[in-house]
């Protein structure tokens, strides 16, 4: 699909990807459309970072020899060539090292806006008390979708009328807040129509991903070079903004179906729990809608069927059991069909479903956690 979108420039893709998508019609492209975003947004990473390595070698070198730490013409002619491993971890260290220095030249200037006092602890920001602009965002997250919000949100203005918002929103239809609860991270501007609107731009996370990897969120072209100021929250400290970042690895990733029942606008209000189980309680996640790809012929042969596949997290049947997967396909006037799996084994080996229509088989299949990912239909009989 990146291929038939490689023509499409960057805004409308980030319209398709990040506005109200209801339909999934409107869903898949929006998947679509940021897999083709984070496909540019991966190339240009890869080109600047090693632009960055290349010119911190050359500097580290540089000061290296002006020092006389170390022989420039034996350095030229290693005795031992590097290993692969090694060259990477060198690349990593210069790398990092040189972002170190870029980060704090950048602060001397006033380059990075720290948000806060600094504070181990990604959950203190909403320790602070509400304030007037909170309510504020409060009454236009929930009315754009956003919501229920189970905490925060909590705003901080970084300048040029930007805001930075952290909340976290329930991820089931009735609005509880459950221990998986999404952490989400906003940055809003005043659209450029001067009506008093505003836009926004929005990452979310479910709670284990956001443990370890915490949100990263490039909102604009910076000002002051060739990167782009950027919103961090987590895994540890409350929220930053950045100025001239370079565009983090990983960032936008739809590495596991988690990701897309982390997504507020991926779970439908007016599909109650009860549609789906016995004893809505149960519902941790979703149901959410999944943008599935049909496959070789599975696209000719089944392109007027409406195929509908979301996917949902409930708690196991006793206080020691996991979580289950559940992946509920209806298609047509068929009777729908919802197998349950548990959660480990769904992330590591994916989740298949079968279903016969007109004579012929298909299966979708919910593809295990990992970078290339899909999610997809295909033809089997």
């Amino acid at each position: 699909m990146s291929e038939h979108l490689s023509g499409v420039d960057d805004a409308q893709l980030e319209r398709w990807a990040y506005g109200r998508a209801t339909t999934p019609d409107e869903q898949s492209r929006a998947a679509f459309a940021a897999a083709e975003l984070q496909r540019r947004t991966g190339a240009e990473r890869e080109r600047a970072k090693l632009a960055e390595a290349e010119h911190a070698a050359a500097d580290a070198h540089a000061r290296a020899v002006a020092n006389g730490d170390v022989d420039d013409t034996a350095s030229e002619h290693p005795e031992f060539p590097l290993t692969d491993d090694e060259r990477r971890h060198r690349r990593r260290m210069l790398a990092t090292g040189w972002a170190g220095v870029t980060a704090a030249a950048l602060a001397l200037v006033g380059g990075v806006a720290v948000l806060s006092q600094a504070d181990p602890d990604p959950m203190a920001i909403f320790e602070r008390s509400e304030t007037q602009l909170d309510r504020n965002w409060t009454q236009r997250l929930e009315s754009w979708g956003y919501g229920p919000l189970t905490a925060g949100p909590r705003t901080i203005e970084v300048g040029d009328e930007y805001v930075v918002i952290a909340t976290r929103i329930s991820t089931v239809p009735d609005g509880r807040s459950t221990a998986w609860d999404s952490y989400c991270l906003h940055v809003a501007s005043p659209a450029s129509t001067n009506d008093g609107s505003w836009g926004l731009s929005t990452v979310c996370s479910y709670p284990e991903k956001f443990e370890r990897e915490g949100l990263t969120l490039p909102d604009r072209p910076s000002r002051t070079g060739g990167g782009f100021d950027t919103a961090f929250w987590g895994p540890g400290g409350e929220p930053r903004f950045s100025r001239n970042e370079p565009l983090y690895e990983e960032t936008g990733l739809v590495s596991s179906v988690l990701d897309w029942m982390s997504l507020p606008m991926s779970v439908d209000p007016e599909s109650p729990g009860e549609n789906f189980i016995d004893d809505p309680e149960r519902l941790l996640m979703g149901p959410a809608v999944v943008p599935v790809m049909f496959e070789g012929d599975a696209a000719r042969v089944f392109r007027d069927v409406e195929l509908v596949t979301s996917v949902l997290l409930i708690s196991g049947e006793r206080p020691a059991d996991g979580p289950l997967l559940c992946v509920h396909v209806a298609v047509g006037d068929s009777d729908p069909r919802m197998p349950c799996t548990d959660l480990t084994t769904a992330r590591r080996e994916g989740v298949e479903v079968p279903f016969t229509v007109d004579g012929r088989t298909l299966v979708v299949a919910i593809a295990p956690d990992g970078r290339d990912r899909s999610d997809a239909v295909r033809l089997i009989g």
